[in-house]
C-alpha cells in the first residue's frame, strides 16, 4: 500500500487561510532566498496531487504557474475534489473526484502515493478514516486571529512522530510528522 502525504502551510495560531479563504498573508511573507520549504522533495515522493476546489481556485489566483509548468513536466496527475465542478472552469489535464469519496482515495492509494495540497476539510475527512500517513506543515510566524483552521474537529485520536523539524532563515519552521507505526 502506498501513502497519503499532506503538504500545508499554517500560521502559528493554526490557520491556513483568512475566513474568506485569502492567502495574501502567506504570499506576501518575505522569502528573499526563494526557499521552497521542502516542496520539491515532497513532490518527488508522490505520484499524484489531490486538492479541493477552493485550494485549486486559490492557486490559480496567486502569482505562480499552476499546474502545467511547475508540476506536469514531472509527470504528476492532478485531481480536484469537488461536489459540483464548474464545467466552465475545468481545465484539460485536470481530473475530478466527485464529492469526498473515501473509496476513490483507498483505490488510488493502493497503487500510487498521493500528495494532498491544502484543504482542512479534505484532510480531516482522510484523518477520520485513518488514511493520512505523513503531515508536512510549514508554519509561518504570523498570527491571523481567525480564519480557516488547520484541523477541523474530528473524533479519533492518532499519534505521530516528528521526523524532521527545520528552521529556515526567514523564520518559517517546517515540521514533518509520520503516523506512529509507519
Amino acid at each position: 500500500m502506498k501513502k497519503i502525504k499532506l503538504y500545508i502551510t499554517s500560521t502559528i495560531d493554526g490557520y491556513i487561510a483568512t475566513p474568506d479563504g485569502d492567502l495574501d498573508w502567506f504570499i506576501e511573507y518575505p522569502n528573499s532566498e526563494h526557499l521552497d520549504y521542502g516542496f520539491r522533495e515532497f513532490i518527488s515522493e508522490i505520484d499524484i496531487i489531490v486538492m479541493d476546489e477552493q485550494t485549486y481556485q486559490n492557486l490559480l489566483c496567486i502569482d505562480i504557474v499552476w499546474p502545467y509548468k511547475i508540476w506536469s513536466y514531472r509527470g504528476k496527475t492532478t485531481y480536484i475534489v469537488s461536489n459540483n465542478p464548474d464545467k466552465n472552469k475545468m481545465k484539460s489535464g485536470i481530473n475530478y473526484i466527485m464529492g469526498n469519496s473515501i473509496e476513490e482515495f483507498v483505490r488510488i492509494k493502493e497503487c500510487q502515493n498521493i500528495g494532498l495540497i491544502g484543504s482542512s476539510e479534505l484532510m480531516t475527512m482522510l484523518l477520520q478514516h485513518d488514511l493520512v500517513d505523513e503531515i508536512n506543515i510549514s508554519t509561518i510566524p504570523i498570527l491571523l486571529g481567525e480564519g480557516i483552521p488547520l484541523f477541523s474537529p474530528f473524533n479519533p485520536i492518532s499519534y505521530w512522530d516528528v521526523r524532521k523539524n527545520e528552521l529556515y532563515v526567514n523564520g518559517i519552521i517546517q515540521t514533518i510528522y509520520h503516523k506512529k507505526g509507519i
